[in-house]
């Protein structure tokens, strides 16, 4: 029988077919939330802060009907121990790379009235941090060396303090305390000020540099460099002179940056977006983080956050990139 070119082929095409190997199928990734553990009847628990190496993760949880803190370290949990004074509610605020922890701490006088106290936690005490009188007073931030800063008010106002690891507490006037460098700069924001402005205060050479051209509140000091928004929908990056150092295109509020160049944050929409080496994608995970807590990212690529249920119970996590 004698076939034409046409059928010679179509099944030269048909043997390919079946002798070509089967495509792999594309692997898919996606970022996959491991819950924290928390203490047994804890409630409301929560991230709060990470140490400049994201080792250690800084917690808030309601027990017993009061806020305490906790620690997790590569997942394991650690309870801050209960006050030895003061009945009232715990407040952390911040952690460095020793594990040192600072918050306001809730104490009562005779009388019942209760006021808030600046604390600096270290090797399982807590240490009140000396004031002048005021009403209250509370640490917000401590850096590697621990050094901390924080806020004291009174009837006249809030006013930004620091107490440094060695040597007297400093008072840097009017404004509020938004993060302290590893080499003792605090940035400080003006209250109430529009277009916001600020200043970065060098502790060691008592220089200041005044921030201006920002557009929106600033959001997060983290490696050394100012997070915030920047004009339309941006994130701006700025050095601590005010130097723009790069813009993330397609965003509003950065939760952090890593030292590989990944920066996590989201859109005006409340979308958890990733921009790696500039590139932005929308974050592609099986539990979005919730914007109303901390969040950040390693320099392993692992997310830090709080994502909630429909119920608004909250669960803090890593979330962790997994390939399938």
């Amino acid at each position: 029988m004698k076939h034409g070119r046409g059928f010679f082929a179509l099944s030269l095409l048909l043997v390919s077919a079946v002798a070509a190997p089967q495509a792999a199928a594309a692997e898919t990734c996606q970022y996959r939330a491991q819950d924290l553990p928390v203490p047994e009847g804890a409630r409301w628990a929560r991230t709060q802060a990470t140490s400049d190496d994201n080792k250690l993760i800084l917690g808030a949880v309601i027990v017993n009907d009061r806020w305490r803190g906790v620690v997790w370290r590569d997942g394991e949990l650690t309870q801050l121990a209960a006050p030895d004074q003061g009945t009232g509610h715990v407040s952390v605020k911040d952690i460095n790379n020793s594990g040192v922890v600072v918050g306001g701490l809730e104490i009562a006088d005779v009388s019942g009235e209760i006021t808030t106290h600046a604390f600096r936690y270290r090797n399982g005490t807590y240490e009140l941090l000396p004031v002048e009188s005021v009403e209250g007073s509370s640490a917000h931030w401590v850096n590697d060396a621990g050094d901390v800063v924080g806020e004291v008010w009174d009837e006249s106002g809030r006013r930004t303090e620091v107490w440094p690891a060695d040597g007297p507490r400093t008072t840097l006037g009017l404004g509020e305390p938004v993060g302290i460098s590893r080499d003792r700069k605090v940035v400080v924001q003006d209250r109430g000020s529009w277009p916001v402005t600020g200043s970065v205060i060098d502790l060691r050479t008592g220089l200041t540099t005044r921030l201006t051209g920002i557009t929106g509140q600033l959001w997060a000091v983290d490696n050394d460099r100012l997070l915030l928004p920047g004009k339309g929908h941006t994130i701006d990056e700025r050095d601590l002179a005010g130097n723009l150092i790069a813009t993330y295109a397609d965003g509003m509020v950065a939760y952090g940056k890593n030292n590989t160049g990944t920066l996590l944050g989201r859109t005006g929409y409340n979308e958890n977006v990733l921009w790696q080496q500039g590139v932005r994608q929308l974050l592609d995970a099986d539990k979005q983080l919730d914007r109303f807590y901390h969040g950040d990212v390693t320099d392993d690529g692992v997310l830090i956050g709080t994502y909630s249920d429909a119920d608004w119970t909250s669960h803090p996590a890593r979330w962790l990139r997994t390939c399938s």
